[in-house]
């Protein structure tokens, strides 16, 4: 942890520290262990680090953007197309506990990036769909110069280190924009954090497109990016990996409790048969469910429950 944010008999920065003004990126962060990511969460927010030694205070500057990558689930096939998960239900919340805590709530933009296609890569080789890193670098740069015009003599210049006021004063989107926010901010369970977050990238967002309002289509954007709520909000639907020896097994909706039957796979399982049961969940409401889960099954409009 001190290799992180500092400390030491004679105190030296950490990466954090080191990386200051700059990009640190943390691969595998499911790995970490809990208390070195929770020891994160003010350096990053604040942009300083605070260390008491021998009766006296040592500041470190720490501000940093934080890139950090991870698996889904211990195995890494929670979200695969093609392959099952192994992970048991415990394994999956213990992992997901540390992706989607304080510390992931002070993460700006959350992207959850898929297997490509062998097609797809074929595709790729033929032509380019995207823009090139020379044509992104020069919405970048003019996105940065319309920031530092617009606050100009303020502390920081960068629509990620603004205050609530600041927030509200600069980042509010109009009515349609507002009114999308709300909705999402009762329906995704978001925290006054994330919703100042997401007005901030949705500030960005125009900025990149040259706009001076902020609408609905940016802020739609903006909360693409705030998958974690949603995969949390949904975590007990791929967690589920129960076994039954029955040879008609039935249920229901987990999520409403509408009725549905449920298929099942049987496997030898010492000279006794089980069935491995599949969870359902109705389409209307719950929204797209986990397309990596292989036992998840789409099968009705009727449920209202959320």
């Amino acid at each position: 942890m001190a290799g992180l944010i500092g400390g030491g008999q004679k105190p030296r920065p950490g990466e954090l520290s080191l990386a200051h003004r700059g990009v640190l990126f943390l691969d595998e962060l499911g790995e970490f262990e809990g208390r070195a990511i929770d020891a994160m969460r003010q350096p990053v927010e604040d942009g300083f680090i605070r260390l008491n030694r021998n009766l006296e205070e040592i500041v470190f500057p720490s501000e940093v953007m934080i890139v950090a990558a991870a698996n889904p689930c211990k195995c890494g096939n929670l979200w695969d197309e093609k392959k099952t998960c192994t992970c048991s239900s415990a394994q999956i919340s213990s992992h997901m506990r540390k992706l989607t805590g304080p510390f992931a709530d002070r993460i700006d933009m959350h992207v959850r990036v898929a297997q490509v296609a062998g097609k797809d890569l074929k595709e790729r080789e033929q032509k380019n769909k995207g823009m090139t890193s020379a044509q992104m670098r020069e919405k970048v740069v003019e996105a940065r110069r319309i920031q530092e015009e617009r606050y100009r003599g303020m502390t920081h210049r960068e629509n990620g280190w603004l205050e609530e006021s600041e927030i509200i004063r600069y980042c509010l989107p109009d009515q349609g924009g507002q009114e999308l926010l709300r909705r999402a901010y009762e329906k995704m369970g978001l925290t006054m954090r994330a919703y100042w977050k997401i007005c901030k990238i949705a500030r960005t967002i125009a900025d990149l497109e040259g706009k001076e309002a902020i609408g609905m289509p940016e802020v739609a954007e903006a909360l693409q990016f705030r998958i974690m709520e949603k995969e949390t909000r949904s975590s007990s639907i791929t967690a589920w990996n129960a076994t039954c020896i029955s040879t008609s097994p039935s249920s229901s909706c987990i999520n409403c409790g509408s009725s549905a039957s449920m298929a099942s796979s049987a496997s030898q399982v010492s000279s006794r048969k089980f069935f491995r049961m599949e969870a359902w969940v109705c389409t209307l409401s719950h929204g797209q469910p986990f397309s990596g889960s292989r036992r998840i099954r789409r099968i009705s409009s009727s449920c209202s429950a959320v």
